[in-house]
């Protein structure tokens, strides 16, 4: 996958009888020691582990829709018929932080289990907020094409949903640390996953469709 690439400079400006402001280093291997590892202990600025890079993706929409409805479809944490596919398996009990499910994903090298254990879950009646990360990161591989070898280092994923009787508020974010450019395939699946959970509730009569369709952010940093 790929996608045009946007690095952020803050260039520091010299004017005459002003001193310079250094430039922001970026969160690299090489430059960025000031940046702690990325972990579900911090913000999306992090540094990743050498030979990957920061990517990071927030997907919203509006479905016009109760979020009791939406979250009745979404809110599972082991229950994820609704974006296209469901765990291999699962441990613990559902929505219950340290929970884990366990997808079946492909890499360069071929199919690898991908263990994602919930570390925050909340849920009221205006909806409800789960985040997760790749439990069992690293996932290494060999590309068998080029003999290179790669990673899945880490991603921690945010799933916000909350609304009122009548329109939902959706927004997915995750920030990861691969070797490759995913950001073209995350933003894909996300906003394939939030038009599906919509064209559900539409066949049920419960929704009017978008008032804000699924737009997505992309950012990749090197």
């Amino acid at each position: 996958m790929s996608a045009p690439i946007q690095t952020l400079l803050l260039v520091g400006l010299a004017t005459v009888g002003v001193t310079a402001v250094p430039t922001p280093k970026l969160p690299s291997e090489s430059r960025g020691g000031y940046l702690s590892a990325c972990s579900t202990d911090n913000s999306p600025k992090c540094k990743c582990p050498a030979g990957t890079t920061l990517q990071q993706s927030t997907t919203q929409a509006v479905i016009l829709a109760d979020v009791a409805d939406v979250a009745d479809i979404m809110g599972s944490y082991q229950d994820t018929a609704w974006f296209g596919e469901s765990p291999a398996y699962v441990t613990g009990p559902d929505n219950t932080v340290g929970s884990s499910r366990t997808m079946i994903g492909g890499t360069p090298e071929g199919e690898a289990e991908f263990t994602e254990a919930l570390y925050e879950y909340e849920c009221d009646e205006s909806g409800f907020k789960m985040a997760y990360t790749l439990e069992n990161a690293p996932i290494s591989y060999t590309d068998p094409d080029t003999g290179e070898s790669g990673s899945y280092a880490g991603y921690w994923d945010i799933l916000l949903v909350h609304g009122s009787d009548d329109a939902t508020y959706v927004k997915w974010g995750i920030y990861a640390c691969f070797t490759t450019d995913e950001v073209d395939g995350i933003e894909a699946f996300h906003e394939g996953a939030i038009t599906n959970v919509e064209a559900m509730l539409a066949e049920n009569g419960l929704s009017d469709g978008f008032s804000k369709e699924p737009m997505t952010i992309e950012l990749f940093l090197f």
